[in-house]
C-alpha cells in the first residue's frame, strides 16, 4: 500500500531531494495522475504539486538517506586544507605566511587570501571550513570569492602578476 505524502507548504524553493525522488518514483511506476489531471511525465513536477503527488514515503526516505550519505562522505575540516596551497599563494603574492593568516588588511595580503579562497572553494571545501583555516568568518570568504571573481572578469592589471605566478605553480583559477 502506498503512503501519500502530507501537504508540504512551498516556502519558495524545491526541497533538495525532490528531483531525485520524482525520478525514482517514475522509474518505480509509483507516480500517478492526481486530481483527475495527468502530469506530463517528460517535465519535472512543480514543487507545488508535491503535496498531492503519489510518491511513496519509502522512496522519499531512500533518496534522503542517499543524500545524507553523500553529504557525510564529503565533510572536511580546516585541518584538511593543504598547507602547500597557502604557501604557494603567499609566495606568488610576495607576502609571508604570518601575514596570510594574520589580521592584516593590506591590499596585496588580502588579494593573496582571496586567491587561496578561489583555489580552495572549487576543491570542495565549504566557506566555513576555509574561513576557519584563515581565522575568518564564512561571510568574509564569500565576499572575497565575489570580489576576486569581479577582478578576474575585468582583467585587473594589479592581479595579473599574482594570477600568472599561481598558474605557473599549476593551480587552475
Amino acid at each position: 500500500m502506498m503512503t501519500i505524502l502530507p501537504k508540504i507548504p512551498n516556502k519558495g524553493g524545491t526541497p533538495p531531494w525532490f528531483p531525485r525522488a520524482t525520478s525514482l518514483a517514475r522509474e518505480s511506476g509509483y507516480l500517478q495522475p492526481v486530481c483527475g489531471g495527468v502530469h506530463n511525465l517528460t517535465k519535472p513536477l512543480k514543487p507545488q504539486t508535491l503535496g498531492t503527488s503519489m510518491i511513496p514515503y519509502s522512496v522519499i526516505k531512500t533518496v534522503k538517506a542517499e543524500a545524507l550519505q553523500n553529504r557525510k562522505a564529503k565533510r572536511y575540516s580546516a585541518k584538511d586544507i593543504p598547507d602547500e596551497i597557502i604557501y604557494d599563494c603567499a609566495e606568488a603574492a610576495g607576502v609571508s605566511l604570518g601575514q596570510m593568516m594574520g589580521k592584516g588588511r593590506e591590499q596585496r595580503v588580502v588579494e593573496a587570501r582571496w586567491m587561496c579562497y578561489r583555489i580552495l572553494y572549487p576543491m570542495g571545501f565549504s566557506l566555513s571550513v576555509i574561513g576557519a583555516r584563515f581565522n575568518r568568518d564564512h561571510g568574509t570568504v564569500l565576499h572575497g570569492l565575489k570580489t576576486i571573481q569581479q577582478r578576474l572578469d575585468t582583467n585587473d592589471r594589479l592581479m595579473r602578476p599574482i594570477v600568472k605566478a599561481i598558474k605557473m605553480k599549476g593551480y587552475k583559477i
